[in-house]
Order: C-alpha cells, then structure tokens, then sequence
C-alpha cells in the first residue's frame, strides 16, 4: 500500500490510496490527513464562515499582516468606503498638492486655478471646495451702491464713486489756512501784564507776581433820601416827607381805581390834601397839586373814581 509523507496540505497525493491497498493502512491516511490540515491551520480555534467568494478575494493579494493593519478600526472611527474612493485617482502626495493649493491661494491666483463654472474678474469674496475649486463672488458696482446712500451734498454716480462738496473755512485773526491745512500765523506771542495805580505787576509768562500797596479794606456808605448811616448801623429817617415807612395822602385824577392793600409807584400819584372854606362839608374836596413822591407805595383804603371826582387815599411807603 503506498502511503505518502508530507506536512501541509500541498504534500498530500490524490491518488492514495490505491484502490488495490489492503485496509491495513486506512488508519495511517487517515492520520496524515489529520496532521496535514492542523499544520496548515494551526491557528483556527472556531468556526470559519468566509465564503470561497471571499477567501478568493484574498487571492490576489501580496502584502502582509502589517499593511491589513493600517486600516485596523479605521471603520468604526468613521472612514467611509466613499472616502476611501476619494484616494482612486490620486497620483501623487496629497500633502504636497495641498500644499502646492495654499501657496497658490496665498499668491496670485490664474485662472487655471478656478472651476469653468465659477470663475470671475473684480472684487468679491473667494471659497474653496477642498476637491480642488475655487468659487469667486463677485462684489458689484450696483452691490456696493445699495450699501450706501448719499445725505446731503454727497453723491454717489454709477461707478459707485462717492464725491461731496468741499467744505469752506475763513482764517480768523492769528491764524492762515492753505489748502486743507489751517496753522496759527501768530504763534510765541508774549504775554503783557501791566498794573494800575496802587497795583503793580512782576514776573514774566507764564509765572507772574501781582501786588498792590493799598491796605485799606474799609467801605465808606454814604445814607440817601430817608436813610442814615453811623458806623455800622444803617436807619431809615421816618421823620422826612415820602421816607419809607411814612404816610402820606395822595391822589391821581388819572387813576380810576385805588384798591386797599395793592401796591403802586409813586411816579402815579401826587401828594394830595383837603379843601373847606369852614369845615368838612359836602364842599370839602381833595386837592391832587403836590409833586411825584418817590418810591413804592401800598394803598391804605379804597376808593373809586367817577366822573366829577378823583380817586385818592392815604398810602404807606414800603420802598
């Protein structure tokens, strides 16, 4: 009976047994099948599910355990079958192309470096897609305009040029404008400071001395009508005629109506009496041909005009 030798798998013989051999040997195939397949897989301690479809996929590769590493846990991380695909067409070192976009970006820009769809010239604002496009908005002259709006003297034409009207300036005394710089014509003027009769002045700007020689700190008043002054003391002459705080009968033809307590100027009325050939009677009447008092005077009684007699009454003068 032939009987093979081998280790693995790839060492065994189809063609044994024989259909002749006796069953003697039976049990030593069936040794060498054993030991072959546990020495081809020493390290299967489970159930094995794969399919032929997917041992087969594993077929034509030819790297190792360690490139199969790379992508340990990469999915559950979430790296996607889509973004692996994005590496499909890559040629060369993605770090190096990025690169290659940011010192594009951060110089002048041509436009091979913008999609055919987005591309534009003017001012505007400027994205990339990170696949490689550019996309430019472009910033209007009609964009522009409808950001602003003009006031007063101010103007804003199609190109979106703002313009106003200059304003106009007068050069006051010590100063000159030329052009749109205004300067001080008269600059380091000195500074004069000159004392009058008992007050004299020393030094020189900006630190000056004032002094006078007249010590005398005492006021000299001197009373007016109706007032009298001694030392310190200030009286009102009540003994004088039209002083304040006196009486006095006045009248006025032209003055309608005196009201009790209301106050009038002197300037109003004139000092008044009575007329009687014997005594009061019905011919008593009052006689208004004295002069202006000074002063403000409150009415000390009512009374009325009418149309052949005046109004008058006795007054207090309060100022």
């Amino acid at each position: 009976m032939a009987l093979e030798s081998g280790t693995y798998i790839n060492s065994l013989n189809a063609s044994n047994p024989a259909s002749t051999d006796g069953l003697g040997q039976a049990d030593d195939h069936i040794r060498l099948l054993k030991s072959t397949i546990k020495a081809t897989f020493p390290n299967i301690d489970a159930p094995v599910t794969a399919t032929e479809d997917n041992l087969n996929l594993i077929g034509s590769y030819t790297g190792n355990a360690n490139d199969l590493n790379l992508l340990s846990g990469q999915a559950a991380a979430g790296l996607s079958s889509t973004e692996l695909g994005y590496l499909t067409n890559v040629t060369s070192d993605i770090q190096a192309q990025i690169n290659a976009i940011t010192v594009a970006a951060s110089g002048n820009l041509s436009t091979s470096d913008f999609s055919a769809a987005n591309s534009g010239t003017g001012y505007g604002s400027l994205a990339y897609d990170n696949v490689g496009n550019f996309t430019f908005t472009r910033v209007t002259n009609s964009d522009i305009r409808g950001a602003f709006s003009a006031g007063a003297n101010i103007a804003i034409d199609a190109n979106g040029v703002i313009s106003g009207s200059t304003a106009s300036f007068s050069a006051g005394s010590g100063i000159s404008i030329s052009g749109t710089t205004i300067s001080n014509s008269a600059p380091d003027q000195t500074v004069t400071l000159t004392g009058s009769g008992a007050t004299s002045v020393s030094g020189t700007y900006p630190n000056f001395t004032i002094s006078s020689t007249d010590t005398d700190t005492n006021t000299t008043y001197t009373g007016g009508s109706g007032i009298s002054v001694s030392g310190t003391s200030i009286s009102i002459d009540t003994s004088s005629v039209g002083a304040v705080g006196t009486y006095a009968w006045l009248g006025n033809p032209s003055q309608s109506t005196i009201v009790a307590g209301n106050t009038y100027s002197g300037s109003s009325f004139k000092y008044a009496g009575f007329l009687s050939v014997n005594s009061f009677n019905d011919d008593t009447a009052a006689s208004i041909n004295g002069s202006y008092p000074y002063g403000t005077w409150r009415a000390m009684g009512t009374a009325n005009n009418t149309t052949i007699r005046a109004a008058s009454g006795l007054f207090l003068r309060i100022s």
